[in-house]
């Protein structure tokens, strides 16, 4: 009896004590998405002195911090007793670009609120210039095999809270699916979810695939060039075709269900032009997410879903429609190379076709004209264009379409 009684009072005193840390000691840090870049971006503290904000990037890798060049060059301390292992290059999956690195097989200590996190290694570059950013000073993913807690990241609310993985219970409406671990992906945030999707003009298909969580994506679902349902969205007429780099994207929109609890009245699958990553072909992006407080448990090896109804879709207006494509060739001339075939392109209404040599816009050489002043096309009432089609002179009027929808 007097077992049972010492047993029964060891759980109450854990309940309590769980229960004390969450009231007294809630580790929670706020946000707030800024429409231009999407980010989630965080306070943290370096080395017990230098406060940074860094980006939350679910699809970096875990065992690594990034930190901007310009940042560590205004903060030295933050390298105090690290030496830089090796020089390599590398980059975002979403570019072809590449950047140089400095890599450190070890990484100043990091404190997220309460919590302190332990990388195994720290990358330095330019960070702020290579994803075309001010607001942050590099990103950081949670740390590699943090058994020790999960990571909520409430959509609801727009906050980030760390809660200790003994103390935790997923929601009861949560959906949990498994975390699935790849050899030599450092990213460890894969899924396998079977998203039932239908289209504006009545054709299904199965997504059973699976997808790579990526914090740092805006985009609601998107396939890369090697997945296999790309020609069947990509050729969708109801494509909105936006600019993206130096080419493009298109997404439809969708209704969609995951399970009886989880449907999408205006799912967005995208699919892009240029080849990205080649390893990855399926991504969850932060506009699918949104719909939920998304819960990371890799103690337990599991993500969960808590559906809410504060889904807010943040897109970005900056983001153009895509008309044509313009190469410059060995010879020097600017030829159309690409013409986005959809309705409402007012473009190929006007008769631009490929192969066309672009020699003056308004009577000014098309040589002359910067990437600034071309994307600022869109606020004109009309555009002459001097053409050479077959070795001969031509002349086109483009109206432009001002009420055209843009963004992504």
């Amino acid at each position: 009896m007097n077992l049972i009684r010492l047993i029964l009072g060891m759980i109450f005193l854990m309940l309590l004590s769980c229960e004390s840390k969450n009231v007294n000691e809630v580790n929670r840090l706020y946000f707030e998405i800024n429409p231009t870049n999407r980010k989630i971006i965080l306070p943290v503290i370096i080395n017990d002195s230098t406060t940074a904000k860094l980006t939350f990037d679910s699809g970096a890798a875990t065992g690594c911090l990034h930190l901007d060049s310009t940042f560590c060059a205004l903060h030295p301390e933050v390298l105090n007793g690290i030496k830089e292992s090796f020089i390599s290059t590398g980059g975002s999956g979403w570019s072809s670009q590449r950047t140089s690195f400095s890599t450190f097989d070890k990484a100043p200590d990091i404190k997220l609120g309460l919590c302190n996190l332990e990388y195994d290694k720290m990358s330095i570059y330019n960070y702020k210039d290579y994803f075309r950013t001010t607001e942050s000073d590099g990103m950081f993913n949670i740390p590699k095999n943090d058994t020790l807690h999960v990571w909520e990241l409430n959509f609801e609310n727009n906050y980030f809270e760390i809660h200790e993985a003994k103390c935790f219970k997923m929601p009861e409406d949560c959906f949990v699916t498994q975390i699935i671990n790849n050899a030599g992906n450092n990213c460890p945030f894969n899924i396998q979810l079977p998203i039932f999707v239908t289209c504006e003009d009545g054709d299904t298909i199965s997504l059973d695939r699976q997808f790579m969580i990526d914090t740092a994506m805006s985009w609601d679902i998107v396939l890369m060039n090697n997945a296999k349902e790309k020609q069947f969205f990509s050729c969708k007429k109801n494509n909105i075709w936006t600019k993206y780099l130096n080419s493009y994207f298109k997404y439809c929109t969708v209704e969609a269900r995951v399970s009886d609890k989880l449907v999408f009245d205006s799912l967005r699958i995208y699919t892009f032009n240029e080849p990205n990553n080649p390893n990855i072909s399926y991504f969850l992006g932060q506009n699918f997410l949104k719909h939920f407080n998304v819960y990371f448990d890799l103690n337990r090896q599991e993500i969960g879903f808590q559906p809410h109804n504060n889904f807010q879709r943040v897109s970005n207006s900056g983001y153009r429609r895509y008309h044509f494509l313009v190469d410059k060739n060995s010879q020097g001339k600017y030829i159309v190379s690409e013409i986005a075939d959809y309705e409402g392109n007012y473009y190929k209404s006007a008769g631009l076709r490929c192969g066309d040599e672009i020699v003056n816009i308004d009577s000014r050489p098309y040589a002359d004209y910067t990437k600034v002043e071309k994307l600022e096309f869109y606020k004109k009432d009309s555009l002459i264009y001097d053409l050479i089609r077959d070795s001969k002179p031509l002349r086109l009027v483009v109206k432009v379409n001002k009420e055209e929808r843009q963004g992504d």
